[in-house]
C-alpha cells in the first residue's frame, strides 16, 4: 500500500509514557546486577544506512518509542532516553523493532511522493562494549540488519564506533526477524494496562 509522505505521521499510545520518563524506570537493558547508583540516563539516536531513497519513520527500544530516523544515508533524531549501567558487561541487549519504507518519487513532478512498506523487524540486538555512557545510537543497515553502539561522539565523527560510509560495517550488525507487526495484540493490550495504570497513579498528565 502507497501512502503520501507528507502525511506520514503516526504515534503509539506508549509516547506518552516517555513524557514522564517512566521508561528509565523499566527499560529492560538494566540487568539484575546493576544497582540505582551504577547507571544514568542517556539520549537515543537512531542512524539510517539504506539511502535516500529509504525511510525508517520509527523505531522502538524495548518498546519504547523513538524517532524519526532521517534519511540519505544518515541523519538521525536525537530523543530522551534510556538507562544504561555506567559499566559494559558482556550478554547487555536490547529488544529492537522497526519498519522499514522506501520512498517513491513520481516521474510527475505535481504529485507528492509516497512511500511503500518494505517490512518490519525484531531483532534481540547485543549492546556493543563501551568504556563510559554516551549516546545509545542504533544504526540500521540493509536487509533488516542493526548495531547498537554507545559513544559520546556523534556518528559522522571520526571517533564513533561505526566509521561512516564503512562498507563492513552491517557484516557485525544482527539480522532482523521478519514480523507482521511492531506489537502483537497481546503486547498492545499489555501496553494499555500499563497506561491505564500510569493514568491512575500519575493523573492524565498527557
Amino acid at each position: 500500500m502507497k501512502i503520501p509522505i507528507l502525511s506520514f505521521v503516526r504515534l503509539h499510545p506508549i509516547v506518552s509514557l516517555l513524557a514522564m520518563g517512566v521508561l528509565l524506570g523499566s527499560y529492560a537493558l538494566l540487568h539484575a546486577r546493576s544497582r540505582a547508583d551504577d547507571r544514568m540516563g542517556v539520549s537515543v539516536n537512531g542512524v539510517q544506512h539504506l539511502g535516500s531513497d529509504h525511510l525508517i519513520h520509527e523505531f522502538y527500544v524495548n518498546k519504547g518509542y523513538y524517532g524519526n530516523v532521517g534519511e540519505g544515508g544518515g541523519g538521525g533524531s536525537q530523543t530522551c532516553c534510556v538507562t544504561l549501567p555506567k559499566n559494559w558487561y558482556p550478554g547487555l541487549k536490547a529488544d529492537v523493532r522497526w519498519e522499514v519504507y522506501r520512498i517513491i518519487k513520481p516521474t510527475d513532478p505535481a504529485l507528492e511522493e509516497t512511500v511503500e512498506s518494505e517490512g518490519i523487524y525484531r531483532a534481540q540486538v547485543p549492546v556493543e562494549a563501551y568504556r563510559e555512557p554516551g549516546d545509545f545510537v542504533v544504526h540500521f543497515f540493509p536487509n533488516g540488519r542493526v548495531r547498537i553502539v554507545v559513544s559520546s561522539i556523534s556518528p559522522s565523527g571520526d571517533g564513533h564506533p561505526i566509521r561512516w560510509r564503512d562498507a563492513q560495517a552491517s557484516l557485525l550488525a544482527t539480522t532482523g526477524t521478519p514480523v507482521k507487526e511492531i506489537f502483537t495484540a497481546e503486547e498492545h493490550a499489555e501496553l494499555d494496562r500499563e497506561d491505564a495504570r500510569d493514568r491512575a497513579k500519575y493523573g492524565n498528565w498527557r
